[in-house]
């Protein structure tokens, strides 16, 4: 009876310590994920002031725009090398040869363009938390019914965006791409669009880190129709 017990007890410690080590090492990726993720926000918290973004009149979208290696998106792989169909719509992609640009602006180095244009991967996407971003935030989905409701109403683009700003209190959408940064985490490139009234934009920054502070090392931007 004894050495039931003895054996039942040390098996009962055995289970508490591997429980105990497990719930460390989750403890400690935890912090990793944590620390990549405030890493991200504290780079775009910093993008939205010096570029003057007025987070009060935005609606983020919560879900991040997937980025592609082509304008093709994904289906450039599955095809010829010289597509004939045009691209699909709004697609965000990054080229090798469009990094290789910063190279010769002495904006990246050719090792950070590599892990930069490696750690582009269109098959995740990335929810942002709109509280971290001093933002109103709303989910991809509930856009997507909202402005699908009016269209198929007849609304037009103006009545749409009013209707926004009535029920959600802001008239510009904003939606940021999954981030790409350098394997070292100093370079960061990252899409924004935002979809107004008036008119929809993408952004793409190029931002350099250096003691924790970010700043813009190019911008460029186009006008596109949606």
């Amino acid at each position: 009876m004894l050495k039931n017990l003895y054996i039942f007890l040390l098996k009962l410690s055995i289970a508490l310590l591997i429980s105990s080590c497990n719930s460390n090492k989750n403890g400690q990726s935890a912090i990793i994920n944590h620390k990549a993720n405030s890493k991200l926000y504290n780079a775009l918290n910093q993008l939205f002031d010096s570029d003057s973004l007025h987070r009060k009149d935005l609606l983020l979208v919560k879900e991040s725009i997937r980025v592609y290696k082509t304008q093709w998106g994904d289906d450039y792989f599955l095809k010829s090398a010289n597509p004939t169909e045009p691209p699909p719509p709004l697609v965000l992609y990054i080229t090798l040869s469009e990094l290789n640009t910063y190279v010769d602006k002495k904006l990246l180095r050719l090792d950070e363009v590599n892990s930069m244009y490696a750690a582009i991967d269109s098959s995740k996407a990335l929810n942002f938390e709109a509280n971290h971003l001093a933002m109103k935030g709303v989910s991809s989905d509930s856009l997507s019914i909202f402005f699908i409701g009016l269209r198929k109403k007849g609304a037009l683009r103006g009545e749409i965006y009013q209707n926004l700003k009535n029920w959600y209190g802001r008239s510009t959408v904003l939606q940021i791409s999954s981030p790409v940064f350098s394997k070292d985490s100093t370079k960061l490139l990252v899409l924004i669009k935002l979809n107004s009234n008036s008119k929809s934009l993408i952004y793409k920054y190029l931002l350099e880190s250096k003691l924790e502070k970010w700043r813009i090392v190019n911008k460029a931007n186009k006008e596109i129709e949606s």
